[in-house]
């Protein structure tokens, strides 16, 4: 009866050795891993926020303020764009406002008999933005878009102070930065439209910043 119990539990532990073999970990960890042939969570983030960050960095123009320091002009710069990131369409309404006010001075120039030769819109809208501006003792002030008007009907401001007024300074980029931009835009909308396309998800990141190019576009347009 012993014998028999001890062969059982001699039978027992072969099974058991036999259905869990002891094996050993030979896995070497590598020192490199390239990346997933799909797009992961930080090529979206890098993409959009690149696409986001140069769209606004290019089509905002912030109005020029006269004697302002260097670091008050970035704060100045970085509010502004970070309202033109939570709320674009109010920064396309100021373009849009701003292009009307420069294309009723430039009505009212003309009326004027001006010397309107190469004064175009856009001049104009250096003297919105408040490019255009005088000195009053030992202060600067800038001279507003009515107050302009009125000065260049009595004569104190001549058409040749508009000959070279331009955006250009009041702008964060040139042409071939907005060229830059526009090509990576393309390719941002090109992907998104390709992924709804065929069915594949869309996350809120790429369609906020499908938003922030279409006004970034209008901005182009007005600015």
């Amino acid at each position: 009866m012993e014998g028999l119990r001890i062969s059982i539990i001699l039978s027992f532990i072969g099974l058991t050795a036999h259905a869990s073999p002891i094996t050993y970990n030979t896995h070497v960890e590598p020192g490199f891993v390239s990346e997933p042939p799909q797009r992961g969570t930080i090529s979206l983030l890098w993409s959009c926020v690149i696409t986001c960050g140069l769209c606004i960095w290019t089509a905002v123009h912030p109005n020029i303020i006269p004697k302002q320091s260097a670091t008050g002009r970035n704060i100045y710069k970085a509010v502004y764009m970070l309202v033109a990131t939570l709320l674009p369409e109010f920064v396309v309404a100021i373009a849009i406002i701003e292009w009307i006010e420069a294309a009723t001075i430039y009505c009212k120039l003309r009326n004027m008999r001006w010397d309107m030769k190469d004064i175009k819109l856009k001049r104009c809208i250096f003297v919105v933005m408040g490019g255009i501006s005088a000195k009053a003792g030992k202060k600067t002030y800038t001279i507003e878009p009515d107050r302009f008007v009125k000065l260049a009907k009595a004569g104190a401001i001549r058409s040749r102070i508009l000959k070279n007024a331009t955006t250009a300074d009041k702008g964060n980029s040139s042409n071939i930065a907005k060229l830059l931009v526009c090509v990576q835009i393309g390719w941002l909308m090109i992907g998104t439209a390709t992924r709804k396309a065929v069915g594949l998800p869309i996350t809120l990141l790429e369609i906020h910043v499908v938003i922030q190019v279409v006004f970034a576009m209008v901005m182009y347009g007005f600015w």
